[in-house]
């Protein structure tokens, strides 16, 4: 029986049809303005959820209608009023490369699993782009992450109440992984790391100092949580994020301190919960990765266009390999093969070289919360290519940080626009105030504050 079985069983249709149509009636009464960064709140939870199997009926529903979550939120930023943020054509390549999945998955032996996950991929794809649309500046950028910090900070709650509920029964027996409600280390593990980015950014931005101390708890929580899941390349990640999102701070060293005290203090009683919790991270083997990677390479050769045109096989991994393949871009190659890859590929490349770009210039930008988004959005960037070269995550359309990326990838390439005229503006100002070109103008700029 496939999964989509076994949830309808727990959840029946009509119930859910009930449910989808409260939320569409909950969805009217939201002011227009508010209503995708109210949707963006409620999602990090919706889809952590989504994970916890022992949630039962919990899990079934929110499973089901995650991508009914997707769909409101592409609709409600449609309906955002204000001008649109032009959309380049580049980044129409992730829904066609959704088509393109859902072709090759057609024949696997989990072809209804297979079409359901691949469909909410391209939801998701459109949910981005019409997100991207409705962000009229990096205000409104900032907005957005402020808004997922909220969510996954609320999203918290889920890990806190396994341990306070399962206690030592929150963790998978022998392995000494945290798996709250039954939710997988590996899955969850990467949604610790999008709450302890978001929390790190608005205790960055935030002038509130009760918000600044909510904000440290949030990221030593994050932070033990990792712990106790013992996903390596989770906490890789979030090392990466602090380490180059903390640069800033180096000139306000008290707030660093008050972090460091908070995070001492909080991450050594999450990670006391479980005895052994934690010690997987010291481990310095690739567990059999580098093998897993040359085993799929060789599938390529027989098969180049991945499942497409074949019968039989599992839609998630190869049945002779025996495992998930672990890295993004490989995972692409198995399930749609060399143009799967290719047109994955050129949006990731385009989006880095543009947030290198807009990075290196952050300085022209009057605000100071206009670079500090910068800064943040490129220091999470650079995560999310390292992770996905570990895990295949970051184009699962089944988790917070899938979507995330698609959102940062889309914005940086379509915030190129945005950079040139900032460029030229700076350009002509310094002209004006008689710079020449060996002058180093690009620092001349003054940094204010929208509040000042």
């Amino acid at each position: 029986m496939d999964k989509l079985a076994i949830y309808l069983e727990i959840v029946p249709l009509p119930v859910l049809v009930i449910g989808a149509i409260a939320a569409c009636i909950v969805f009217v009464m939201l002011p227009a303005n508010s209503r995708p960064f109210i949707l963006i709140w409620l999602m990090p939870l919706w889809l952590f959820l989504s994970k916890c199997v022992d949630l039962g009926a919990i899990q079934a529903m929110t499973k089901l209608s995650s991508g009914i979550l997707l769909l409101l939120i592409a609709v409600a930023a449609w309906l955002r009023p204000g001008e649109r943020r032009y959309i380049p054509g580049i980044v129409w390549l992730y829904p066609v490369a959704g088509v393109w999945m859902m072709i090759c998955v057609v024949g696997t032996s989990n072809n209804i699993d297979m079409l359901l996950i691949r469909g909410q991929g391209i939801v998701m794809a459109l949910a981005a782009i019409s997100l991207i649309g409705s962000l009229r500046d990096l205000e409104d950028l900032a907005r957005l992450m402020r808004a997922m910090a909220v969510g996954t900070t609320i999203a918290l709650v889920v890990p806190f109440s396994a341990l306070a509920i399962q206690g030592s029964g929150a963790f998978i027996p022998g392995l000494h992984r945290f798996e709250p409600w039954g939710a997988s280390p590996n899955m969850i593990g990467i949604s610790f790391v999008i709450s302890g980015a978001m929390l790190l950014y608005l205790l960055m931005t935030t002038k509130v100092q009760l918000y600044r101390l909510i904000c440290m708890g949030g990221f030593a929580a994050s932070c033990g949580f990792i712990l106790l899941a013992g996903s390596r390349m989770s906490f890789m990640s979030l090392g990466i994020v602090s380490v180059l999102m903390l640069f800033p701070l180096v000139k306000r060293p008290g707030i660093l301190i008050a972090g460091g005290i908070v995070a001492a203090i909080l991450i050594p009683i999450i990670a006391g919960f479980e005895e052994g919790a934690g010690a997987r991270l010291t481990e310095l083997h690739s567990s059999g990765r580098v093998e897993i990677w040359w085993d799929y390479l060789h599938t390529l050769i027989r098969r180049p266009l991945g499942l497409f045109g074949t019968s039989g096989h599992d839609g998630l991994m190869d049945e002779i390999i025996g495992n998930h393949a672990h890295n993004a871009w490989i995972d692409m190659l198995y399930v749609g093969g060399i143009p799967l890859f290719i047109m994955m590929f050129i949006p990731a490349i385009v989006a880095a070289k543009s947030i290198l770009r807009t990075w290196r210039a952050r300085k022209l930008f009057v605000y100071a919360e206009d670079q500090m988004t910068i800064h943040a959005v490129s220091s999470i960037m650079v995560a999310m290519f390292l992770q996905s070269m570990t895990n295949q995550t970051l184009y699962y359309p089944t988790v917070t940080w899938a979507f995330l990326g698609m959102v940062f990838f889309m914005f940086a390439i379509s915030f190129r626009d945005d950079l040139a005229r900032v460029e030229i503006e700076a350009w002509e100002n310094s002209e004006a105030l008689g710079y020449g070109q060996s002058d180093e103008w690009e620092d001349s700029s003054i940094t204010a504050s929208r509040t000042s």
